[in-house]
Order: C-alpha cells, then sequence, then structure tokens
C-alpha cells in the first residue's frame, strides 16, 4: 500500500530491499505455467486471432490521434524516390548510403511546411541526422 505523503529513509528503503532479496513474487510460477510454452491448435489460434480484430485498430488502438493525416496526398513513395535519386541515395548531412544503411532515407521538409513539396525543398536525410535536426529547433 502506497504512503502518500510519506517519503521512507534510506535506511527503511534497504530494509525493505534486504527483505525482498532471493524471494520470487507468489504469482510467477502459476503464470509461467498457465502461458509460457503452451502449444496451442492452429484452430484455437484462428480462434484468438479472430476475437482480437479490430480490437487494436483505429479509434480503439491505444495511440488514436483522430483520424488526421499531416501529409498531403502528393507525399508518397514516388516522391520520396525522386528526392533520394536527386542525391544519389545518400544522407545530405552525413552522406551515408541507403545501401550502407539498410534503411529509407526520411524526407525532410526545409521550411517545415509538410504541404510544401517542392523539390527544391525536400532532402533525404537518415534517421539518426534526421532526429538531431528537428531536435536543434
Amino acid at each position: 500500500m502506497p504512503n502518500k505523503g510519506y517519503k521512507a529513509t534510506k535506511e527503511h528503503r534497504e530494509k525493505i530491499s534486504n527483505s525482498h532479496k532471493g524471494k520470487k513474487p507468489q504469482n510467477l510460477e502459476r503464470l509461467h505455467d498457465s502461458n509460457i510454452g503452451k502449444k496451442r491448435t492452429i484452430e484455437s489460434r484462428k480462434k484468438m486471432s479472430v476475437a482480437k480484430k479490430g480490437v487494436y485498430f483505429g479509434e480503439k488502438h491505444w495511440n488514436w490521434k483522430g483520424g488526421r493525416k499531416d501529409y498531403p496526398y502528393e507525399f508518397h513513395e514516388d516522391l520520396k524516390n525522386k528526392v533520394g535519386g536527386k542525391f544519389d541515395f545518400e544522407c545530405a548531412c552525413c552522406l551515408i548510403s541507403q545501401k550502407d544503411l539498410g534503411l529509407s532515407l526520411s524526407v525532410h521538409h526545409i521550411d517545415e511546411n509538410k504541404s510544401n513539396n517542392v523539390m527544391d525543398n525536400l532532402l533525404p536525410l537518415c534517421q539518426p541526422c534526421h532526429q538531431s535536426l528537428h531536435r536543434s529547433f
């Protein structure tokens, strides 16, 4: 039970920590035995799949943001490939190639306007460079 407004002393926290050392949570064995390594038939796996369909999708998903889309229709894979091709599929910042990176490059809008998809406003960046650029703003 939490002690609201009470802060345990360092000595008290050490005593609690020492009393818990070497002990397992009481229900750990029960949880382990009931789920881990259990062989399920294909039929039961299909039933579980059907039961979960739509549960974590759309408005029911925990990270739902109202169905808004930040990028306009013109911003698609063909445009991303054109931007990458203009720079030989290399990061415009550190010059690592997409092939060496093993991932596709991100496309950065120089003026931060996601609707402005003019080629002169777009740069291909690797993920670390893109993140560091946005952190600097």
